[in-house]
């Protein structure tokens, strides 16, 4: 049965222990998985730039912040449905502890601009932990936590912009705490209802962790809005007491409303779902990717402690198995995908994948995606599942990391994305990032003892275009926050460009040659009838059938640039370029009294000769070239300075050739050139 909004906030409101409980005792509190806390620091930075990464990356890479002296960490993406090129981004931001920061896009995450949110009440010294969504509407929110870290008052606090992600303003509060005597909230999330088929439309769920302070416990949080994010309900409780974290909600098609969250007591580590005001189900036990070390930050004995990966000079890297979940939006089945990271029998880190397509819920066996050739991986971990509402298409990014052992034994990580056309069926990975990742070198935790990547990174696309955003250490110093630009369907660009010069109808010219593999970025087939389009100077001058691998320009000019681009379709491919410096050099007419060849036309396969008279002495060479302007082997001459030379030249192949001689003399440069049919030997 599918939630009546109305009614299921006035039933968790007046009876929190009605709906979604889970019965498990009660157990200290989780361990505290928040950043530590340099000093403030405000500055808005101008809008970032694409930045120049492997030559010809089919995903462009986008530094999102670009402030390499601050820490960003844990983002949340969103795509506005009305508007596919405005993209927001909402992270953790070290220039900033009292606000949130937001990065928005509005020429589809090529450039952004980054600013604070407002500021919250007075007493707030620590905002984090949030998360972006649109409405149907184009309405973006941001929610997130906040704290007043020696008071203790706390409150989660939602904000609106409706230009966009431009202007900002305080909007609604789903929990508020100002007494500290209650509880503190962690790991907020927010999904908004977005179907034409919902009996609850534009419905808004929160998600968090309440932690107590009497009851020295953690449960799932959930709060509901019906006006757009203005008024909530009173919190109501989706588990009983225990150590749970990381409550991520997404909804469904048909408005059902789903939860994932994670058991991470030591000895009892599982992955959990909630559908509608179901009971929640345990998907799957899991193995920690890495040693749980049993301490909060005071160092003090827990039951759930930080899961860690070790081996890296500059500290053990905190990880975790979080689980994130996404419901397709298209498809028949109002299949539910959930995804989270784990070490299997083998040992070996995996990415663990189930879904659910039915009511009520029921999950698959849960198996391991492998599909990105990493033998050697230290660790996969913070998985990220989103659907395209588009299309229905699916796709999970996650870090591979490995130890670097040739540059010191640094833990370095990249992004990868794993992509599906068939409901998860079947997976294609990509790596995505162009540059490593320095995973260890982010905050410190615990007094020194651990080192801090985040806790998660994010994924959204629109139309089989993909965003995912994760924080990056290439820079070897603080993290930033990236994003790349990821179409699956789109060509792969071309390789081996080369350029050439060469002789048509006794005129330079240039051509251009390429080699090509007709397949998309994640390795699909090509659709048939792909083209490439050839541009000068950034203008296109041609555009013909991929089963041409040249392009032959007369019209030339010394220093033009060149680009070619494979089109297919809607998508183009990552545009490879270059030069003519060499091209189109002038010579001056060669101080020639006669010319003429022992045999015209020539025979294939046989001896001839040239005879050359010239004004003075001078050495001479000539070059000759098949049709296309390719060279026909090395160039030939006599090696004597004369004014009378005798060259021999043996031609291999019947057509058209052409050929240029060059006179070098004591006081010029000369040239000419010219053609000479060959025929078949017979």
């Amino acid at each position: 049965m599918k939630w009546l909004l109305a009614a299921a906030a006035l039933c968790w409101a007046l009876n929190a222990q009605a709906q979604w409980i889970v019965s498990h005792e009660a157990l200290p509190k989780p361990g505290d998985f928040g950043r530590a806390h340099p000093l403030h620091r405000t500055a808005v930075h101008p809008l970032s730039m694409p930045q120049p990464g492997i030559p010809n990356w089919p995903f462009p890479n986008v530094d999102v912040t670009n402030d390499p002296n601050n820490d960003q960490t844990e983002p949340s993406i969103a795509i506005n449905p009305l508007d596919s090129l405005n993209i927001v981004i909402a992270a953790n931001d070290d220039r900033n502890f009292d606000r949130l920061w937001v990065y928005t896009s509005l020429d589809g995450g090529r450039t952004w601009k980054d600013q604070p949110l407002p500021m919250g009440p007075s007493w707030v010294d620590d905002a984090f932990d949030p998360s972006v969504a649109f409405n149907r509407y184009g309405m973006v929110y941001v929610m997130n936590g906040e704290l007043n870290d020696n008071t203790s008052e706390n409150e989660i606090e939602v904000f609106r912009s409706t230009d966009k992600g431009i202007d900002w303003e305080r909007w609604g509060t789903p929990f508020l705490d100002t007494q500290a005597n209650d509880s503190i909230g962690d790991k907020y999330y927010l999904a908004i209802d977005n179907s034409k088929n919902s009996i609850s439309p534009d419905a808004m769920y929160a998600a968090w962790v309440l932690e107590g302070y009497h009851d020295t416990a953690a449960k799932i949080a959930v709060s509901i809005s019906s006006d757009k994010g203005k008024t909530w309900s009173r919190q109501s409780f989706a588990t009983n007491a225990g150590i749970y974290t990381s409550p991520i909600p997404a909804v469904g098609e048909d408005g059902a409303p789903n939860i994932a969250f994670e058991d991470h007591r030591i000895g009892h580590e599982a992955i959990y779902a909630i559908n509608q005001n179901d009971p929640p189900i345990k998907i799957s036990d899991y193995v920690e990717l890495g040693s749980v070390e049993p301490f909060d930050k005071f160092g003090n004995p827990t039951n759930d402690g930080f899961p860690c990966l070790n081996g890296d000079s500059a500290g053990p890297l905190m990880v975790n198995s979080f689980p994130s979940i996404a419901c397709d939006p298209v498809s028949f089945h109002e299949r539910t995908y959930a995804v989270w990271c784990a070490k299997g029998n083998d040992s070996i880190p995996h990415l663990w994948y189930a879904y659910s397509d039915g009511i009520p819920p029921s999950w698959s066996v849960p198996r391991a995606i492998e599909s990105d050739s990493l033998t050697n991986a230290t660790a996969r971990f913070f998985p990220w599942i989103a659907t395209d509402p588009k299309t229905g298409t699916v796709a999970i990014v996650y870090y591979a990391a490995h130890l670097d052992s040739a540059r010191s034994p640094h833990f370095l990580a990249d992004l990868y994305m794993a992509h599906s056309t068939d409901y998860g069926q079947s997976w294609s990975s990509r790596r995505i990032s162009d540059a490593s990742s320095y995973a260890a070198k982010g905050r410190d935790v615990r007094f020194d003892t651990l080192k801090f990547f985040g806790d998660y990174i994010n994924l959204a696309a629109y139309s089989n275009t993909w965003y995912p955003a994760w924080c990056d250490g290439r820079s070897g110093n603080d993290l930033e926050i990236y994003s790349a630009i990821v179409r699956p369907f789109a060509p792969m660009p071309v390789t081996n460009l080369a350029m050439h010069d060469t002789i048509v109808n006794g005129k330079l010219a240039t051509v251009l040659t390429w080699s090509y593999s007709p397949e998309t970025t994640f390795g699909y087939p090509l659709l048939a009838g792909y083209q490439f389009d050839v541009a000068k100077d950034g203008s296109s001058v041609s555009l013909h059938p991929g089963a041409v691998l040249q392009f032959v320009d007369t019209n030339i000019q010394q220093g033009r640039e060149y680009e070619v681009t494979v089109v297919s379709d809607s998508y183009r491919s990552i545009t490879d370029s270059i030069s003519n410096a060499k091209s189109a050099v002038e010579l001056q007419p060669l101080n020639v009294r006669s010319i003429r060849f022992l045999n015209e036309p020539a025979i294939a396969g046989r001896e001839d000769d040239l005879f050359l008279d010239c004004g003075e002495d001078c050495r001479i060479t000539i070059t000759f070239y098949d049709e296309l302007g390719r060279e026909l082997g090395a160039p030939v001459g006599d090696d004597i300075m004369s004014s009378h030379h005798e060259i021999a030249f043996t031609p291999e192949n019947p057509g058209m050739q052409f050929f240029a001689i060059k006179e070098i003399s004591a006081t010029s440069s000369r040239g000419m050139t010219g053609k000479i049919s060959v025929l078949r030997s017979r």
